[in-house]
């Protein structure tokens, strides 16, 4: 497979920075798959191995695609633990640092009903 490089997906100056200050240049397999795929508004059902870079996969055109106008929820990404759930939403708040208005949540057990009642009243984007 050619190598597909983040500078090349045109993605928006906000992403291509913060891709960069994470050290990605060279997209992995399964981002050069799936990336272009999603950012076209197709459906996509991916799987490769742990370390493949998934979460940014499909993280990177989700974040592309997010109005930030508009407040209330336009991702879901579900995990099977608590754990996965707060490296995804960490690795997607990474991703978007540089676009404003943009708010993820990651929603688990173990954490104060109340308190994630509250944080899903600021209209999060991205659920996790």
């Amino acid at each position: 497979m050619e190598s597909l490089f983040f500078k090349d997906l045109h993605l928006t100056n906000e992403v291509q920075r913060a891709l960069h200050e994470m050290g990605f240049e060279e997209a992995t397999p399964i981002q050069a798959k799936a990336i272009p795929y999603i950012l076209e508004g197709r459906d996509l059902l991916g799987q490769a191995q742990t370390g493949t870079g998934k979460t940014c996969a499909f993280g990177i055109p989700a974040i592309e695609m997010i109005d930030s106008n508009v407040h209330g929820v336009q991702v879901l990404a579900l995990c099977p633990t608590r754990e996965l759930a707060i490296q995804v939403s960490e690795e997607l708040k990474n991703v978007c640092k540089y676009k404003k208005g943009v708010r993820i949540l990651p929603i688990y057990g173990g954490q104060s009903i109340d308190r994630q009642i509250m944080a899903l009243k600021n209209k999060p984007q991205i659920i996790v």
